[in-house]
């Protein structure tokens, strides 16, 4: 069952537009491969977290995905759960200058 088709879709053609490979985009991101695919045909939906980590990544803003809110923090509720939390030590908002 496709979840976030628009995000899904929107991620696609913004990592092909940066000439970016899934695995390029998976490790600047902080995430594993199947999970960026996963994320690209709609079947999971990103937390703020990843959300956070993969518009970094690609040096875009969360409005390049379309019906997302300009944020620059993760929400607390999305804190709270830890939900959809990139890999400790990658170049994200939550792991800058962690070794990896």
């Amino acid at each position: 069952m496709k979840k976030n088709t628009e995000f899904g879709r929107n991620l696609l053609r913004i990592r092909l537009e940066k000439g970016m490979t899934q695995k390029e985009l998976a490790d600047k991101a902080g995430l594993n491969t199947n999970a960026l695919a996963k994320l690209e045909r709609g079947v999971n939906e990103p937390g703020w977290p990843v959300v956070l980590a993969v518009c970094a990544a690609l040096g875009v803003s969360c409005s390049a995905f379309g019906g997302l809110a300009e944020e620059s923090t993760v929400p607390a509720a999305e804190q709270k759960r830890g939900r959809g939390r990139p890999k400790k030590g990658s170049d994200t908002p939550e792991g800058k200058g962690k070794a990896k």
